[in-house]
């Protein structure tokens, strides 16, 4: 597994009760994000940075490289109520919290619900898979 760091910058803005975070990568890929503290907000920032680093890694593209010029020209075009802070993970965090490998869990479901599924050849773990994608993925 490589051990191949990542480190993106990201702009914060604070306001009165409110942080929020955000960088435009290009190519349609950006994160805008908050929460009522820097730590929260960077912290979401840091899940959904590796949650879209994952995508570009299971599509085999290559991930937003950002180039020294880039940065100063984030830094100098800030806001005054802004800051640049450094969301840093690597390629083996970003597999191992949003890979696709399969994830064994433990479902309880009522007998007669087994029994629906089984009468129609329906995998429980596929259903549960097509549900969430289809109630959290679909666009």
């Amino acid at each position: 597994m490589s051990k191949q760091k990542l480190i993106y910058p990201m702009i914060v803005t604070e306001y009165d009760n409110e942080v929020t975070v955000e960088y435009n990568f290009g190519g349609g890929m950006t994160i805008v994000t908050g929460g009522d503290t820097l730590y929260d907000a960077l912290e979401d920032a840091k899940k959904m940075l590796e949650f879209s680093l994952s995508t570009l890694y299971e599509q085999q593209k290559d991930f937003p490289v950002v180039t020294k010029d880039q940065i100063k020209e984030f830094v100098a075009n800030k806001d005054e109520n802004q800051s640049v802070n450094y969301i840093t993970t690597t390629l083996e965090d970003v597999i191992k919290n949003y890979g696709t490998e399969p994830v064994k869990k433990t479902i309880s479901i009522p007998l007669y619900m087994d029994s629906l599924l089984g009468a129609r050849n329906i995998s429980l773990s596929k259903y549960v898979q097509s549900k969430i994608e289809q109630d959290f993925f679909a666009t």
